[in-house]
């Protein structure tokens, strides 16, 4: 005996019906389809799963696509990004260095100034020039 009994729609009768194929209750509601869809999909329950599988592939396809191209986009943003923090390290790399160059310079001044007014000559200069010292 054949497993294709029925009409097409009859045999298609337990997609729209749910498991059990008696439609009163019993969570069948929630395999319901159109009957315009029902209407072509395949008698074979083999040949239903592999239209199922074609549409899975399908839709993986297309949101595997999307994720691909998301993240083209995001690894665009990244570089652009990189390439902003590098430009960032150099500027603070050469602030570093001109505060190194500025400090060292500023040291030397003051160890000049400090050196000119403890030595005896540029004490004895003041000293010498100033009224308040003189002889």
């Amino acid at each position: 005996m054949s497993n294709k009994t029925g009409t097409p729609q009859q045999r298609r009768g337990h997609l729209a019906m749910g498991n059990g194929g008696g439609g009163g209750g019993g969570g069948g509601g929630e395999f319901e389809l159109p009957q315009e869809l029902l209407s072509v999909l395949p008698s074979d329950p083999y040949e239903q799963l592999d239209v199922a599988r074609r549409i899975t592939a399908m839709a993986v396809a297309a949101r595997v696509s999307k994720l691909e191209s998301e993240t083209g986009k995001l690894r665009l943003k990244l570089a652009e990004k990189e390439h902003v923090i590098h430009g960032l390290q150099e500027r603070v790399g050469d602030a570093e260095s001109t505060l190194q160059e500025t400090s060292a310079r500023l040291s030397h001044a003051l160890d000049e100034q400090v050196g000119r007014k403890i030595t005896p000559c540029a004490f004895t200069f003041f000293c010498s020039s100033s009224p308040l010292y003189a002889a």
